[in-house]
């Protein structure tokens, strides 16, 4: 076997062992990197370090007096480190999104722990006898720590890496750049499992013969003359130039498209900061968001995520149906960056002409939550997901690059672990399947020149311009303040909930974020601190409503869930800023001042207006009915015209 070949089968049996690894985690309980459980990690692990010191100082011969002093730092210093550590926040960190800068903090929140075996053996030793621990051995110890630390920490972000991606069909590369370039993409480009690297071409280099030689543990298989050849084998998906400034560009560009395949250019930091690549398109600038689309903008959500964009500067254009009426925008309707379009999502012609010209599109028009989507399961397959579908392929052909869509925490189903985004789906209702559906259709539709994102939402709360009492809160609150008494159905199922204010404000936070960081990426929207069982709900009610009679009865719902927000923490910076007290006092005040003089009303229950709008007109009035009838009539055609 040649040295490349060796090497790639090191390379392959390496991405091998860490899909298993990454396939092996993702089936255990989410719950077990919780930060509690990252303490015990640590704990384990200052044993361990201090165990080993001893037997490095001592040459593993430690004597008799020191085996009795270093048994019981073994059980101290598990319970000093870790508590110290996160009274100085260093539990913040999430393991999996770790890197250089958190390796640093580390290093500072392991020191105090040592510092006080350290202050023990200085100020104790003679009196104590327990305080004698070697000098030698705090600081081995220390050396130690921050190795298995960071090594455990390390190791789950790269196990990270290879679970954010798809496996089942990685394209088969060749990357062509000068000696000099190549570093600065291989590490990147080999950390992604969809890619895998087959050799290197580098460029004839005067005497240098680079033949064999390894760059980043990559061969280097042959110069820009053997391009040619190498192709012709058909082994290689994609040709990789690793360098904007390379000479014979051209050739590789000839070399690729004779052989139909395909070539992308990874330019480095440099190179775009010297103008050596711009970014252009047929239409607007990508990487600039002016005009935004809201599909859905004057529903509840949509109604506060509107002022939000506008006090941005964005232009904002709104389609909606208006099932509900306008008055949900008519505070922002004379804003010159404000246009609102009517319209139903299903009409292909109303979504061309509201796409036009925009940067980005938010996508939140669906017929929303479990009773109404039962009204009419037909009906809410086709808003809830076909239209998804029309609208993805609409804005691609009309040059829209960011996508936002709004998805739901109930994708999840019935878990009694925390769920992150990695956690795997389990749809019970024909709402969290219509979403779910509608996520996959976005993410296999992301390439380079299509972003989406998906937010998964949690239970909404709170007030809004288009006001909702069909929302656990909202609508036990409402109950609350008006007859005393509220019935909590299934009270130990946990719900992640989340204010309609934030949830507006994470669509703007997403936007703004830059493409890479939010491009084919799924983000859990919420905080810890909103994770509560509905008998918690219920007792956080009854603090804000005064004299409360609370009822408990078991229907058999199976929905219980808990959310991870670690991602849109760590990537985004997203906090919620509303809490649920917060939301119950706000909906209690309008109640009670009667703001919203009757919460029972039609207009308020997605549930009663759905089922209306399943038996009127408007609901068969849709583009993809006939689009599908139209399939179907030719499907018979073509039969007829075989028999």
């Amino acid at each position: 076997m040649s040295g490349s070949s060796a090497v790639l089968t090191v390379n392959s049996s390496l991405n091998w062992a860490l899909r298993c690894l990454t396939r092996g985690i993702s089936k255990l309980p989410a719950g077990l990197f919780s930060r509690w459980n990252q303490l015990g990690i640590d704990a384990g692990l200052s044993a361990i370090s201090l165990f080993t010191a001893y037997q490095l100082r001592f040459d593993s011969a430690v004597p008799p007096y020191h085996q009795v002093v270093m048994w019981t730092w073994v059980m101290v210093l598990p319970i000093i480190r870790p508590l110290t550590a996160l009274a100085l926040g260093g539990y913040r960190t999430t393991w999996r999104y770790f890197g250089l800068r958190d390796m640093v903090w580390l290093g500072i929140y392991t020191l105090p722990a040592t510092v006080v075996m350290l202050l023990v053996r200085l100020l104790w030793a003679r009196t104590f006898w327990l305080a004698a621990i070697p000098i030698s051995v705090t600081l081995i110890e220390l050396t130690v720590n921050v190795l298995l630390a960071t090594g455990a920490r390390g190791f789950r972000r790269l196990l990270t890496v290879y679970s954010a991606v798809n496996p089942a069909a990685p394209a088969h590369a060749l990357v062509v750049g000068s000696s000099d370039t190549l570093a600065a993409v291989l590490d990147q480009v080999s950390s992604f499992g969809d890619v895998k690297i087959r050799g290197l071409i580098v460029p004839d280099d005067g005497p240098r013969n680079l033949q064999g030689v390894l760059i980043c543990g990559f061969p280097v298989i042959g110069t820009l003359s053997d391009l040619p050849r190498l192709l012709s084998g058909k082994t290689v998906d994609v040709v990789l130039i690793a360098d904007a400034r390379l000479d014979g560009i051209g050739t590789i560009v000839d070399a690729a498209t004779t052989q139909q395949i395909a070539v992308r250019l990874l330019p480095t930091t440099a190179d775009v900061l010297r103008g050596d690549v711009r970014i252009s398109s047929s239409g607007h600038h990508p990487s600039v968001i002016d005009r935004v689309l809201i599909v859905g903008g004057a529903g509840y959500l949509g109604s506060a995520l509107v002022p939000q964009l506008l006090a941005r500067n964005f232009k904002v254009r709104v389609l909606d149906s208006l099932l509900f009426g306008d008055q949900s925008l008519r505070a922002v309707a004379t804003n010159p960056n404000f246009e609102l379009m009517r319209g139903d999502v299903r009409d292909i012609q109303a979504v061309v002409e509201a796409a036009k010209d925009c940067d980005a599109v938010i996508h939140l028009a669906a017929i929303v939550g479990d009773p109404a989507c039962d009204v009419n399961k037909q009906l809410s397959m086709e808003i809830n997901r076909a239209a998804t579908r029309m609208l993805i392929d609409i804005c691609r052909g009309s040059g829209v690059r960011r996508f936002l869509f709004a998805s739901t925490c109930s994708v999840y189903g019935a878990s009694d672990h925390l769920v992150d985004e990695l956690t795997e789906v389990a749809p019970i209702s024909t709402y969290a399947e219509s979403k779910v559906d509608s996520e996959k259709l976005l993410l296999e539709a992301a390439s380079a020149d299509f972003h989406p994102t998906i937010l998964r939402l949690g239970t909404l709360f709170g007030l809004s311009l288009r006001p909702r009492f069909d929302l656990v809160v909202n609508l036990l609150t409402a109950r609350a303040t008006t007859t005393g008494t509220i019935t909590i159905f299934n009270g130990s199922q946990w719900r992640p909930f989340l204010h309609v204010e934030d949830a507006a404000r994470a669509f703007v936070v997403a936007l703004t974020a830059p493409a890479n960081a939010v491009s084919g990426e799924i983000f859990n929207v919420g905080d810890y601190a909103l994770n509560l069982r509905l008998s918690d709900l219920s007792q956080r009610i009854a603090e804000v409503v005064p004299a409360v009679d609370i009822q408990y009865v078991d229907n058999g719902d199976r929905r219980n869930y808990r959310a991870s927000f670690d991602k849109v923490h760590s990537r985004l910076g997203f906090r919620c800023e509303r809490s649920l007290d917060h939301g119950i006092q706000e909906m209690y005040d309008a109640i009670r001042s009667e703001q919203i003089p009757d919460f029972t009303a039609d207009n308020f229950n997605n549930h009663v207006v759905t089922r209306a709008f399943a038996q009127s007109a408007g609901a068969e009035q849709s583009s993809l009915r006939v689009l599908a009838s139209l399939a179907q009539l030719q499907v018979k055609a073509a039969n007829e015209n075989i028999a």
